[in-house]
């Protein structure tokens, strides 16, 4: 029973959204729950998980001391990392297991032992990193060790054409049909400073040694949808 003489529900004057706090179920009734900070625009921010402490915080506030409340968080993530496809603020991140795949640079073809990568789409450009240890929003990012990424992790399509354009248009192929136009596309020599050696020599180590010569990018998962939502530079 919530004790209404808690100083937490008088009325206070000139108050200012700081942070929310949102919960989520889905089918399976497996529950996430996080927060996110307010900007002084008002516009929410990236969410992070919310902490135990956050819970029992809450739970000190609004509920009696004597009663008891289980709390499960589930801070894995969805199949989809974050959605936002309103029309006026696209975002799209995701995320791929490690898997080799064949780069074709100039007609030779390497087997880039690609560790996990972390996808996103801002309505404009996809950008994509490599990790190696998942930390939800304090993930730390990697460069791809590809050629035609920028230093920001934005990806160079080229001559894209209008056809493979479409792709974009439609949330289910995100996971699929995206990575495949990149992994498939013929890679030039260009943009290649996220190899750490010449690529004829890079991608003969073994997959150790592949992992262990990635080139931090100086950024986490939160950074870079901060960024991207915030239509700033990532």
């Amino acid at each position: 029973m919530a004790n209404l003489d808690k100083q937490v529900f008088k009325p206070i004057d000139s108050l200012e959204p700081k942070k929310v706090m949102i919960f989520y179920r889905n089918h399976k009734d497996q529950n996430y729950v996080e927060v996110r900070e307010v900007n002084e625009r008002g516009k929410m921010l990236v969410g992070k998980p919310a902490s135990v402490k956050t819970i029992n915080f809450i739970k000190d506030i609004v509920v009696e001391s004597d009663e008891q409340i289980n709390v499960k968080i589930d801070c894995r993530p969805n199949k989809f990392f974050w959605v936002d496809n309103t029309p006026d603020n696209i975002l799209i991140a995701w995320t791929e297991k490690a898997q080799d795949r064949i780069i074709n640079i100039d007609d030779t073809n390497y087997t880039y032992k690609c560790p996990n990568t972390f996808w996103a789409y801002n309505g404009k450009d996809v950008y994509v990193y490599a990790y190696k240890r998942f930390r939800h929003f304090e993930t730390i990012l990697y460069r791809l060790a590809t050629p035609n990424v920028y230093d920001n992790g934005k990806i160079c399509w080229g001559n894209l054409s209008n056809s493979s354009k479409n792709v974009f248009r439609k949330l289910s192929n995100f996971r699929s049909v995206v990575p495949q136009l990149f992994w498939n596309s013929r890679f030039n020599n260009h943009l290649q400073s996220g190899l750490p050696l010449d690529a004829s020599l890079f991608y003969d180590l073994d997959k150790n040694a592949q992992l262990e010569n990635h080139i931090e990018s100086g950024r986490n998962i939160k950074q870079v949808i901060n960024a991207l939502n915030q239509r700033i530079s990532v």
